[in-house]
């Protein structure tokens, strides 16, 4: 399996498991879904081992109250700018646990280190989506963007 197909199982998997999100591929990456206007969060898990390699997924506030919504059972007037954050974090580290296993099953040893969140624009992005890194959801109606950026790989000793 390579390793945008460990991340597509991977993605689908906590989108619709973890999120209990309706979740449908779209054929090409890209940023022309998101909304202009509004702000783009970015949440990211640096990984060591075997591989070394950024995992990361770019949504807005829509994506990030569903997903909050979803997980936590309450409504959007009951959730919280700080819980959606962690939300968003924590679904960042349930796909890329998911990615491991999937990409290089239960053999192998990883470093995972903090997941993180930013705030960025759609013109700081742009240019930056590459469908041999990235995929393009629709996430209970809101575009969500997924990529590995692969940093280097170990060969075994």
């Amino acid at each position: 399996m390579n390793f945008i197909d460990a991340l597509r199982t991977a993605s689908v998997k906590a989108f619709e498991d973890w999120g209990m999100m309706l979740v449908d591929e779209q054929p090409v990456p890209s940023l022309a879904p998101f909304l202009p206007e509004d702000d783009l969060f970015v949440s990211w898990v640096d990984v060591s081992g075997v591989v070394g390699c950024r995992l990361s997924i770019v949504a807005q506030s829509p994506f990030l109250e569903a997903l909050c919504c979803n997980v936590l059972g309450e409504s959007p007037e009951a959730v919280e700018k700080d819980d959606r954050l962690d939300g968003f974090r924590e679904l960042s580290n349930i796909i890329t646990g998911a990615f491991l296993t999937a990409a290089f099953g239960h053999g192998e040893t990883f470093d995972l280190f903090a997941s993180n969140v930013q705030v960025t624009s759609l013109t700081e992005l742009e240019g930056v989506v590459n469908p041999e890194r990235h995929i393009l959801f629709i996430a209970d109606e809101s575009p969500v963007l997924v990529g590995i950026e692969v940093r280097e790989e170990k060969v075994h000793d």
